[in-house]
């Protein structure tokens, strides 16, 4: 039999372990591309890289906003420099939202864009929204 004491401190270790184990995402940052420039879109999802390595991937979370005349860089026919820059970002974990309004807008549909990006109804309530709620915002 195990004695009480020893059974407590069982427990209270095991209690500590998990909660260190699921320690919450620490920090969460948005960023934006608004205009229809591949230099502009490469050098956000190189930051968006760069930001999930300085931390550990699960210790960040990234999302990616795209609107205005933004959502051009992510047509289907985008160089295959961004398209990999994009695929590296998605395998740590960044989520790509583009804005149906900015698409309806430019005449473009989520047929013609690459794969594996998410849609959101409107990109700018998207930031507003995520800000309230404590994200940090920043535009590259």
């Amino acid at each position: 039999m195990i004695p009480p004491r020893s059974l407590l401190a069982l427990l209270a270790l095991g209690l500590a372990l998990s909660l260190q184990a699921a320690e919450p995402v620490k920090h969460r940052l948005l960023l934006q591309v608004s205009e229809d420039s591949l230099d502009r879109m490469m050098t956000t999802l190189q930051i968006a890289r760069q930001v999930k390595e300085h931390y550990s991937p699960d210790q960040v979370e990234v999302v990616l906003v795209v609107f205005g005349a933004g959502v051009r860089n992510l047509q289907y026919y985008a160089p295959v420099a961004l398209q990999n820059r994009l695929a590296r970002a998605r395998d740590l974990g960044v989520r790509v939202l583009v804005c149906e309004d900015s698409l309806r807008n430019a005449g473009l549909t989520p047929s013609k864009m690459l794969p594996d990006i998410e849609f959101t109804p409107n990109g700018v309530v998207t930031l507003l929204e995520q800000i309230e709620q404590g994200w940090v915002n920043v535009r590259p």
